[in-house]
């Protein structure tokens, strides 16, 4: 990534490390929506050098806005051309993610309801960019409904695995709780 594309674009469920491995570098990180479309329409947007998501697809702008295997193969060979270490020598140096994701059954007519509890709830800072990213000092929790199924993502990041398991149920406890409020509501 050169000056004139020194932004790189991530989902919001990409880890927290990127911000703080892209500024090492002087790059800038825009978050984008989690779906691919969100980060292939980020990725075409001027001063885009690089977008990528946890799942693999890796979009390089300057040859096209969207994923390519064959580039993304190039360039994996150029880190280790460029670099004179093995592939393995080069990610080890990465930090430990830990992330934990939980699925919990959510009927369609109440992803609202969760959403909406989850946006009221009381801990840490708030980004509504895709569902509810709660902010927290050691981590984050995020809260997706998925569009093709009756269910809620939660997907939590910590310093520890542990914190991240601790977020994670904690989360997919509210949503549950939501669900069986309204459940008992509809019987009554």
């Amino acid at each position: 990534i050169d000056a004139d594309t020194g932004t790189i674009a991530v989902p919001v469920s990409a880890s927290m490390h990127c911000e703080t491995l892209a500024g090492g570098y002087g790059v800038r990180v825009v978050r984008t929506a989690t779906s691919p479309a969100a980060l292939m329409r980020r990725a075409a947007a001027p001063g885009v050098g690089f977008a990528g998501d946890p799942d693999g697809t890796l979009i390089f702008p300057s040859f096209m806005p969207a994923p390519d295997g064959l580039m993304t193969f190039a360039k994996v060979l150029e880190v280790i051309s460029s670099s004179g270490e093995a592939l393995s020598a080069v990610a080890g140096r990465l930090p430990g993610v830990h992330m934990v994701e939980r699925e919990v059954r959510t009927p369609w007519q109440l992803k609202g309801a969760v959403m909406r509890r989850l946006a009221a709830a009381g801990d840490g800072r708030r980004q509504l960019l895709d569902g509810v990213k709660v902010l927290l000092e050691d981590g984050w929790v995020l809260t997706l409904p998925r569009s093709e199924q009756p269910s809620c993502r939660v997907l939590a990041e910590a310093a520890t695995p542990g914190r991240a398991a601790e977020l994670a149920e904690r989360y997919a406890a509210i949503v549950q709780e939501v669900v069986e409020a309204e459940r008992q509501h509809s019987d009554t």
